[in-house]
């Protein structure tokens, strides 16, 4: 099987899952990875589909743990995700 190339934004998001779902890693520094990565990349797109992929695949019991704490951070990320979602769902 080919391994798939991620992005940076894809591996850091995946880094930050691993840490909070798998490894027992604190609330306060996924909030702190991911305003990171807002404040560097300003595409929520990106930061939102990369947060549901490897949400359902690495917390697949805390899904909406993970989405609520990135409302904390910026809800912009949940609200880019769910339009893609629905742009997605129509074509």
């Amino acid at each position: 099987m080919a391994r798939k190339n991620y992005g940076p934004i894809s591996k850091a998001i995946k880094k930050l899952c691993v840490q909070l779902c798998l490894s027992n890693g604190s609330e306060a520094d996924f909030k702190d990875g991911l305003r990171k990565l807002v404040h560097t990349d300003d595409s929520f797109h990106a930061i939102g589909t990369s947060l549901q992929k490897w949400t359902l695949e690495l917390c697949k019991d805390d899904t909406e743990r993970v989405w609520k704490l990135a409302d904390e951070v910026d809800p912009r990320i949940r609200k880019a995700w769910q339009k893609y979602r629905g742009d997605f769902l129509r074509s």
